[in-house]
């Protein structure tokens, strides 16, 4: 009996809405009580051991009913398709019409030993100020948290493991990292294995490994459920490294005096028609900027300047309008370093 715990069973209320709902329903009540949340959640699983004299089809068909008829209120308050956990409220404002006062006086009386009061005076609670708060019982409590510190220090190694090429210092476990990694691991349905795969995606984002701006994802932004969602449903480029890589080697082979992103771009379109020789001879020594819609192409040398637009502007142009919709090509002659050579 060390192991046994009590439910409680209201009989106008089971009258009312059934036994089966009724004991969910109190259940229900008992864990938004003790965490004085307005919301609580827990999984159709963790649901049945608290219910082990019911199937896991059988709960469902339970809080499916509640949810119809209006006793309980189930939502997916979090915005991450990924995560298909349900909330559930009481709509308290339901429960005044089921029960009266001389049964709730009663059954008060009467069970005043079990684990939670009855079902109480009810006042609507502000269901829109929502709390979040997992629904354990004590034993489960403790061990579920040794088993969230133990996949805790599992995920920190992983990530350690698969950033070990890249010069940022470890990541250390702390109480407040447990605690967010115990958040978000059922998005990863407790498996390492996809933790591992989705540090990894990371590694093949140049925006993510902070090498297009000082921006870099640290492990704390990655353990933010919405950050993993964009992360997931490819709201940044990913696989871009490998180009990037192969492009500072196109880059290094014509030794280009401008780096900007777009000139690299434009220059190896050029060099995928006219070849490695005619490209490092005309282009190899331009320089090139933009700003306000305007690619400006330009040298110290009119010769060249000249010489380059006769034969190969509107080529360039069309690159250009490839590359970038409505960005104008200008050739101009850089007088200021032309005098003073």
């Amino acid at each position: 009996m060390s192991n046994s715990y009590v439910q409680i069973i209201i009989p106008n209320l089971a009258t009312k809405i059934g036994l089966k709902e009724s004991i969910v329903l109190s259940q229900l009540h008992y864990w938004l009580g003790k965490s004085d949340n307005d919301w609580v959640y827990n999984s159709y699983g963790k649901w049945q051991e608290q219910f082990p004299y019911w199937s896991i089809s059988k709960i469902k068909r339970i809080f499916t009913s509640l949810e119809k008829n209006g006793y309980i209120i189930a939502k997916r308050l979090n915005p991450c398709k990924y995560d298909r956990t349900k909330y559930y409220a009481i709509d308290y404002t339901k429960l005044p019409a089921l029960i009266n006062s001389d049964d709730r006086s009663a059954h008060q009386e009467d069970n005043a030993s079990c684990q939670t009061d009855p079902i109480k005076e009810l006042i609507i609670k502000p269901i829109d100020e929502v709390k979040l708060a997992p629904c354990y019982s004590n034993k489960e409590y403790s061990k579920n948290t040794s088993k969230n510190n133990s996949l805790s220090c599992e995920m920190v190694a992983i990530w350690n493991d698969v950033f070990s090429k890249d010069e940022r210092e470890k990541v250390v476990l702390t109480d407040l990292r447990i605690e967010n990694l115990s958040k978000i691991i059922n998005l990863f349905d407790d498996d390492l294995t996809k933790w591992r795969e989705y540090c990894q995606k990371i590694t093949t984002s140049r925006f993510l490994m902070g090498e297009i701006t000082n921006f870099k994802a640290s492990f704390d932004w990655a353990i933010i459920a919405g950050n993993i969602c964009k992360i997931r449903e490819g709201n940044y480029v990913f696989n871009d490294r490998k180009a990037a890589t192969k492009m500072n080697e196109f880059e290094c082979e014509l030794s280009l005096k401008s780096r900007d992103p777009l000139w690299v771009k434009l220059v190896e379109l050029f060099k995928s028609k006219y070849g490695m020789a005619t490209t490092k001879s005309w282009l190899a020594n331009l320089d090139f900027k933009q700003e306000a819609g305007r690619a400006t192409i330009s040298s110290n040398s009119s010769f060249i300047i000249s010489s380059l637009k006769n034969r190969y502007q509107t080529p360039l142009e069309n690159m250009l309008k490839s590359l970038s919709k409505g960005m104008q090509l200008v050739f101009e002659v850089d007088e200021a370093i032309a005098m003073a050579l």
